[in-house]
């Protein structure tokens, strides 16, 4: 699911960037708030730093290019586990929504 967001950062990224450093920029991207690749504005990497804009101001994530990068699986792992929390939340804000309005004591 999240194979879009790699493609659109490891296209704004030079290939020396390791892809493992690449999904480590994925998830700081998730946890930013950014989720699809139409949420990116920017991608850049400077003093070994790689900056990740959000098209909505406010949005950007941050990840230090010259510390080594988890491996990939425990990244996917991460990941894996952002995507459960947030559609568990997602879950529960749709039932929160679709329970019948209880303020006036259900009348």
């Amino acid at each position: 699911p999240d194979r879009d967001l790699y493609d659109k950062l490891r296209s704004g990224l030079p290939a020396q960037v390791s892809d493992e450093k690449v999904a480590e920029a994925v998830l700081a991207t998730k946890r930013a708030g950014m989720h699809e690749p139409s949420d990116i504005g920017k991608v850049a990497l400077q003093n070994d730093q790689i900056f990740i804009a959000g098209r909505t101001p406010g949005f950007h994530a941050q990840v230090d290019a010259g510390k080594p990068a988890p491996d990939m699986s425990g990244t996917v792992q991460q990941l894996n586990s952002h995507n459960r929390a947030e559609a568990y939340e997602q879950k529960n804000q749709q039932q929160q929504q679709q329970q019948p309005n209880q303020q006036y004591g259900g009348r």
